[in-house]
């Protein structure tokens, strides 16, 4: 049979979108697995760096009632407070009491000075005790610790980097708790002034607490776009899932 010429045109050109059509096919189901060695379809992966600021705060203990009293009849009155630092990566708490006698002598000051007697304990310190004799201010520290060695983090996007370092940080999220007693004894006697003495065991003595403390808060760097679309899996680069975190260094309670 034979062909006109433009009927032979229209079959070969039949025949060649037949065969970019199949090209096409091919190069579209191997995107999946293919796309390493095609070199296309590729996402893109960033590294951040986790950093970190050291911030101030302050705390409140539960009573604020800092009275102390040695009574002459019945039981003394010591003051207890309970104070609560949460959701924080504490690096160390400072307490500062302050102290001042009503009733000491007028030229010798320290003639029957009372005496403080300040105890702080909790859960990074152990139990620590200070006294202030007349007046005068104390100050206690818990243990210090060190900032967390974070590996770096491998995601799409700040979002997902955010969230990925949230998921590390809540690893070492923990309550520190911390109670405070205080007591006072008169140094006043009965024999040498009564009268004093006398203020001393109806009335009462006050003093001051001031609580502070300084904490680690994390943060992401400028992130580096990564030469792999798997994160972790680069050479030399941690997987922040398997290392999220080290802490062989902290120092104290952890």
């Amino acid at each position: 049979m034979n062909l006109k010429k433009s009927d032979k045109m229209i079959a070969v050109a039949a025949v060649i979108v037949l065969i970019v059509a199949a090209i096409g096919i091919i190069f579209y189901t191997e995107t999946g697995d293919g796309d390493k060695k095609l070199g296309l379809g590729k996402e893109k992966y960033y590294t951040y760096d986790v950093i970190y600021n050291i911030e101030e705060a302050s705390a409140t203990p539960d009573n604020t009632e800092y009275v102390v009293k040695d009574k002459m009849l019945g039981a003394d009155t010591v003051y207890n407070g309970t104070i609560e630092i949460s959701n924080r990566h504490v690096k160390k708490v400072t307490f500062e009491a302050d102290y001042r006698d009503n009733h000491r002598g007028l030229l010798l000051k320290n003639l029957g000075a009372d005496t403080l007697t300040v105890t702080i304990s909790g859960s990074n310190m152990r139990e620590q005790t200070e006294t202030i004799s007349g007046e005068g201010n104390v100050t206690l520290f818990s243990n210090e610790k060190s900032a967390l060695k974070l590996a770096s983090i491998e995601a799409k996007d700040d979002f997902e980097a955010r969230e990925k370092l949230g998921e590390n940080l809540s690893l070492d999220s923990m309550m520190e708790t911390y109670t405070i007693t205080a007591s006072v004894k008169n140094g006043e006697k009965l024999i040498f002034r009564p009268i004093n003495w006398l203020l001393e065991k109806l009335g009462s003595d006050s003093f001051t607490m001031d609580i502070t403390y300084e904490y680690y808060e994390y943060s992401l760097d400028t992130p580096e776009e990564s030469l792999d679309d798997t994160p972790g899996n680069r050479e030399g680069t941690n997987n922040w899932r398997a290392t999220p975190y080290s802490s062989m260094n902290l120092v104290g309670f952890h």
